[in-house]
């Protein structure tokens, strides 16, 4: 387990992830649909990571994570209790 990983980070990133299925839906998105979609795509296959993210998103990511993909932190996480879901 990382050291000083706790479940708040887990939803915290839990929570940012969400967003990133989210992007689009809004107007006020700053980036083009094709990016979009490779996010989201990367996400599904759980090979996003920190520097795959708009820079909004990797100012609020948890240090913990970064380099990490979202397979790695969704198995990190569940050493630890959190629930992540899919």
């Amino acid at each position: 387990m990382a050291k000083g990983l706790s479940k708040e980070s887990c939803k915290k990133t839990k929570k940012l992830m969400d967003q990133v299925k989210r992007l689009g839906e809004k107007t006020s998105a700053d980036l083009s649909a094709k990016k979009i979609a490779q996010l989201k795509g990367k996400l599904a296959d759980g090979s996003l990571t920190w520097s795959d993210l708009p820079g909004l998103f990797q100012r609020e990511f948890p240090g913990e994570f970064k380099g990490l993909t979202w397979s790695e932190i969704k198995g990190r996480c569940k050493a630890v209790g959190a629930k992540l879901g899919k």
